[in-house]
């Protein structure tokens, strides 16, 4: 008996030492037969927990933070056979020293070293992209690399991975300019990057729980050589054209160790931007509830309209329509302060001066084949923007149980707009009615916001509990000026006119905390519990003033257009669930339950309350599995409520333009969205391919979709306002029915005797969007199949070229119109060549070729954009470049964007930039400390 309780207490004092070890380092080298270290050679650590790098140029590896446990290491490498090697009780610092790889049976004795790595590799349910299989000239950032990278696409500041938004980038594991993907990859030079990581970060509480709860981020990680993790590098450029047009700019960094500060900067007028918007006041961009698709040609081109309906997205947007001249500066900052504690944070500030001139013609869906109603729209707009946003990061180890986590940020936005707009109605090619309308805003608003976690492990492996609480509150003014008239006949009535001030105000409060417990169920297995609430105050005050030429002021109080408002929405929500974890297989199951509140009241011009309760079961599955050690399978499902907005719910008249006025709906409820996605990624060692293919579809309970009320004759709504003959009001209402599938492959595999990678990529998307068009529930459908290849070099850095072709094929049609063809085709074609030559010569060229098609009129457009650089490299390891540059040398940029709506069909056409030449000066800085 003795020795039992003896052998009980040893076990549990080993368990508790297992338990409270911190994270270990494993380390080694991979050779071949001939004792010549492998670069890039894949290595796979397994365990509870799988791990995956590549090695360096001296065939190093190292692991670092992992924990104590049982593990497999296998070594892969482009014609050697794969070898294994299991590590048992690894509880310290382990080398496991240097694992020689053998070549396969079926090659030469005599093996030579080659560059030929594979495109990416698969572990677990991430993607690892080797930076070596892909050559990019000297000159080149971590855009121009992933550019190259099959299932990874860059547009208008957004970066797509696998089908999803890369919402951050992190360096060597630490945050990089917060979420702006755009700025953080374009201050990377790419000669400094050793693979690039794309997978799914969890959140917070899961990462130290362990308990995978479905709440994910696609996030990207650049891991850089180990011979460029320590130095100062960057680059500085200035231009001119002699004339008007200027670019200046950079980005210098400071590596050393943990401590990692960099600095970026421009200033142009030729719509380069390498930063995304922080756009709080929803103002950039900005072209009220249309839903886009659509393409554009050169720097200047369009941006997709945002659409009605729910959305969780965060207020990260791209490029300004038209042409804008640009400021900015950011810092960011990454240490670690002693052992305990981990920094990072950015500020960042940008100034963008935009001139967008649109030409919009709106065709909408009709019953009667024999009727046809349209609108036309010519816009000019000048506005200025700018932008402050600041985070930081403070991550506490307080001891090996516990865990502080505090998350400030804060941003500011200013914007000044004047626009311009001449609008007409028309039915059956008849104009009906026309406006005039001037429009002059001032605007401003910022977000501070807090989040404290607290985290604790106890002595049970697997028995954690963690807190959360947060706080975010956001503040809207706008002051606007609006002189308008709206013409029905060769008769103009002063009625018409319209000389009106608006001061609006919006401030949002949001607090909420979270609680989570987990408990282990055997050594495969564990449950989580948790519960939260949240709290979002949102107020809306809207106050319109008539021009009264008598006092020579802004005094008559519109209470027709005024109202004061405020909403009150609260959740309450808990449940719990289980994962089962055990070698390749990886299996969440959740079940919560909701209880949410949506008090609204309107305390002027009249005073009402509306409070409305509802209950929500939110399911949420996740399925992982590891086929094979290359090959993983993923399937998740979850759920989600989303509240209307403080505007959504206003009821308010806003006739900004007063030929499409808007209003709100205090009857809207919450709307529910159900996600089913899937995804499959294979690699393959031997022929070096990368596979990739997604499928995901989404139905929105109660979406929030548009009511349009056409009126054919004038009318009376609420009893005061009229609308004119051939002018719509539009307001928000709650519809079943809303659907978004999406289908996406990739497939990417090396042609090694000409030394280029091809990649291949078929894509489809189905919208199914309901609406109400005069009282009669209407729906469209939105069909667009892809299709894109691309053919990039891999022969060296003074032979770069691509070539690709990305098309797209557009079904649209209503259940107004379910006969009429309202397709649509596009293809972009685009060759890019970079040459560097006899004593440091440069020659880069661009020429990229837009077709446009439209059947339903048999319209065709297409232009092309060539660029040119001529340059010469200088100074020491060619660090210096004088070139000339000439932008869209046949100066036929153009801005072409077609939208589709449940109502109608729009084509928009914007100024964009066209030619210019610019002689520039670039210097390279590259100092790096090799330790």
């Amino acid at each position: 008996m003795i020795f039992s309780r003896l052998q009980l207490l040893i076990a549990l004092l080993l368990l508790s030492i297992n338990l409270l070890a911190e994270p270990i380092i494993i380390k080694g080298k991979v050779c071949n037969q001939n004792q010549k270290a492998l670069s890039n050679a894949h290595i796979l650590l397994a365990g509870n927990n799988n791990y995956s790098i590549t090695t360096d140029e001296q065939g190093n590896f190292i692991f670092s933070d992992v924990p104590v446990g049982d593990y497999t290491i296998q070594i892969s490498y482009l014609g050697y056979a794969v070898q294994s090697k299991k590590l048992s009780n690894i509880n310290t610092n382990s080398d496991v020293g240097t694992i020689t790889l053998l070549p396969k049976a079926n090659e030469l004795d005599e093996v030579i070293v080659k560059k030929n790595v594979p495109l990416a590799t698969v572990s677990g349910d991430s993607i690892q992209y080797n930076a070596d299989a892909y050559k990019v000239n000297p000159d080149a950032d971590a855009e121009d690399l992933i550019k190259k990278m099959p299932g990874i696409t860059v547009s208008n500041g957004t970066v797509e991975a696998q089908g999803e938004e890369v919402k951050k980038v992190y360096v060597d594991g630490k945050e990089f300019f917060d979420q702006d993907p755009t700025l953080a990859l374009k201050s990377i030079p790419a000669d400094i990057i050793q693979s690039i990581e794309v997978f799914d970060e969890m959140s917070e509480q899961s990462r130290f729980t362990g308990f995978d709860d479905g709440n994910t981020t696609k996030v990207m990680n650049v891991v850089t050589r180990a011979t460029k993790k320590n130095g100062q590098f960057g680059h500085m450029y200035i231009g001119s054209d002699g004339i008007d047009k200027y670019s200046a700019g950079g980005n210098i960094n400071f590596f050393n160790g943990d401590r990692r500060i960099s600095i970026v900067g421009q200033s142009n007028n030729i719509n380069k931007q390498d930063f995304s918007n922080d756009d709080l006041l929803g103002a950039i961009g900005s072209s009220g509830n249309r839903k886009g698709g659509g393409f554009k040609g050169g720097p200047g081109g369009g941006r997709p309209r945002g659409g009605g309906g729910s959305s969780n997205s965060n207020s990260m947007v791209g490029q300004q329509d038209g042409v804008s001249t640009t400021h900015s500066l950011g810092l960011n900052y990454a240490d670690q302060w002693g052992e305990k504690i981990k920094v990072s944070g950015s500020y960042f500030f940008n100034q963008s001066d935009n001139l967008s001139e649109q030409d919009i013609y709106q065709n909408y869906f009709v019953q009667d084949d024999g009727f046809n109603q349209y609108y036309t729209e010519t816009n000019e707009a000048n506005s200025t923007n700018y932008n402050h946003r600041f985070n930081f990061r403070f991550d506490y180890d307080i001891n090996d149980n516990n865990k502080l986590l505090i998350i400030p940020r804060f941003s500011f936005q200013g914007n000044n707009s004047e626009s311009n707009i001449l609008g007409s109605s028309f039915i059956n090619d008849t104009l009906v009615n026309k406006t005039e309308n001037m429009l002059s805003t001032d605007m401003a608003g910022y977000s501070v916001g807090n989040e404290i976690v607290w985290m604790h492990k106890f002595s049970k492996k697997g028995r954690t509990f963690s807190l959360s609480g947060n706080t975010t509150y956001n503040s809207k003014q706008s002051d606007s000026y609006q002189m308008s008239r709206t013409i029905e006949d060769e008769m103009m009535l002063p009625s018409d006119s319209l000389n009106q001030y608006t001061d609006y105000s919006n401030p949002k409060t949001k607090v909420g905390a979270k609680v989570v417990y987990t408990e282990p169920m055997g050594r495969y297995s564990q449950l989580m519990l948790n519960a939260n609430s949240n709290y979002t105050f949102d107020d809306g005050d809207r106050n319109v003033f008539d021009y009264n030429y008598d006092d020579g002021d802004y005094t008559d109080h519109n209470t027709d257009l005024s109202n004061v408002f405020t909403s009150v929405y609260a959740t309450h929500r808990a449940g719990g669930g289980y994962m089962y974890k055990k070698n390749k297989t990886f299996l969440t199951v959740g079940l919560d339950y909701q209880y949410s509140t949506l008090e609204s009241e309107q305390q002027y011009p009249e005073l009402y309350t509306i409070s409305k309760s509802f209950h929500s079961i939110l399911p949420n599955i996740r399925f992982k599995t590891n086929l094979a050690w290359n090959k993983n399978l993923m399937v998740f499902y979850n759920s989600s409520t989303q509240q209307p907005t403080v505007s959504q719910l206003q009821n308010t008249i806003d006739n900004s333009n007063p030929l499409q006025l808007t209003m709100g709906n205090p009857n809207l409820n919450e709307s529910t969205n159900h996600r089913l996605m899937a995804r499959y990624s294979s690699s393959n060692m031997d022929n070096g391919t990368m596979f990739f293919i997604m499928g995901s579809a989404q139905y929105t309970q109660n979406y929030i979709g548009n009511n349009t009320l056409f009126a054919t004759r004038d009318t009376v709504i609420n009893n005061s306002i009229t609308l004119p003959q051939g002018s719509q009001l539009i307001t928000p209402e709650n519809m079943d029915n809303y659907w978004n599938v999406r289908l996406m492959s990739s497939y990417g595999v090396p042609i090694n005797p000409i030394k280029t990678n091809l990649n291949m990529s078929l894509g489809y998307r189905y919208t199914h969007t309901p609406g109400i068009y005069n009282g009669e529930e209407i729906y469209s459908d939105d069909n667009t199949f892809t299709a894109g290849v691309t053919l990039a070099s891999n022969i060296s850095e003074n032979v770069d070229f691509t070539i690709s072709s990305n098309s797209s094929y557009n079904l649209a049609n209503s259940s107004l119109q379910s006969e009429q063809n309202n397709n649509y085709y596009n293809q972009n074609t685009t060759g890019e060549l970079s040459l560097i030559f006899w004593k440091g010569f440069v020659f880069r060229a661009s020429c990229s070729h837009q077709y446009y098609y439209w059947t339903d009129n048999a319209y065709k457009e297409s232009f092309f954009i060539l660029n040119g650089e001529l340059g010469k490299k200088f100074l020491k390891n060619q660090a210096a470049e004088i070139k000339l540059t000439v932008y869209d040398a046949l100066n036929q940029n153009q801005n072409i964007t077609r939208n589709v709506t449940d109502a109608y069909i729009e084509d928009i056409r914007t100024n964009a930039l066209q030619r210019y030449v610019m002689l520039s000066f670039t210097y390279r800085l590259r100092n790096f400390n090799i330790k």
